[in-house]
């Protein structure tokens, strides 16, 4: 019986290598203010979609011998997606307290300027700044940065599991 290889290696290398990727867009977005816009967050989306499809891919030719089920495929780009996520918390965390520690005042005031341009009343700007201002901190934005990279990672690695999965042949 062949001994099924670890899974927590590979994946880790590659979460590391994607969430330097990411990193690295995201100075990149900084650095030009294109985080302030919306199309910016499609550029992240495709970071994480390409990161499932080659973790997944990868595992099933380098360590599985070109074969992955369905399971282990989702399991794979899930728990990528996991690190992945992690990771993403700990470059904004490090983004925003030493790199740029006025980006989070920027991205409230455009979002500000948004919601005045959309229309909606003073009370209405007020009481969604306000929310908006609590998810900001910290720990709410770690749990929603985790939180919705697996939902998203989730999502993307059932998609990719249905492509990517091959069975091995039956004996």
């Amino acid at each position: 019986m062949e001994r099924n290889p670890s899974l927590f290696p590979l994946v880790l290398k590659y979460a590391l290598i994607i969430g330097l990727i990411a990193f690295i867009w995201g100075l990149i977005a900084y650095m030009t203010g294109w985080y302030l816009q919306n199309w910016v967050n499609y550029v992240s989306y495709a970071i994480l979609i390409a990161g499932v499809i080659l973790v997944i891919r990868n595992r099933r030719n380098q360590q599985l011998n070109g074969y992955i089920t369905m399971n282990q495929a989702l399991s794979t780009g899930c728990l990528f997606s996991v690190l992945y996520g992690i990771l993403g918390v700990a470059g904004f965390l490090l983004t925003v307290k030493f790199i740029a520690p006025d980006m989070t005042e920027q991205i409230l005031q455009a979002t500000e300027e948004q919601m005045i341009r959309r229309g909606l009343s003073d009370s209405e700007v007020e009481t969604a700044m306000e929310w908006t201002r609590k998810f900001m901190q910290p720990l709410w934005l770690s749990v929603t940065i985790i939180g919705f990279t697996l939902l998203f990672g989730g999502i993307v690695s059932f998609l990719a599991a249905l492509f990517l999965k091959r069975n091995p042949p039956e004996f």
